[in-house]
């Protein structure tokens, strides 16, 4: 059950403060939330992932939708003819990577691995 908790309150406060100040503070917010519920290694690594994931995959499907994917459809033709939805996925998918290993590193410096 914390590590339910500790993956909704990643992807609330990594919102805010992302909107609000930078999209780094996302991975600053992993950091705080699992030192908070210390987790040990494994639960640390899939709430930063599982978070981050739901969050960078859902605000780059925001962004998609309000600018009609007409930016993803360029970037797509320049990388391959790829679609805007395997942008999307990559993009969280790079969210959700640099958030597991951000969460696995801080259970590791509290010394839970």
């Amino acid at each position: 059950m914390k590590k339910i908790y500790a993956t909704l309150l990643i992807i609330v406060l990594g919102f805010v403060l992302g909107y609000l100040i930078h999209w780094i503070f996302s991975w600053v917010v992993v950091v705080a939330v699992i030192w908070g519920f210390r987790l040990n290694a494994i639960d640390s690594f899939l709430s930063g992932f599982m978070a981050l994931f739901l969050l960078w995959g859902l605000y780059a499907l925001t962004l998609d939708i309000q600018n009609e994917s007409i930016l993803s459809t360029r970037i797509g033709q320049l990388l391959a003819g790829l679609s805007s939805t395997v942008l999307i996925l990559t993009t969280a998918l790079l969210g959700a990577i640099g958030g597991g290993l951000v969460g696995w590193s801080s259970s590791a410096l509290l010394g839970k691995c």
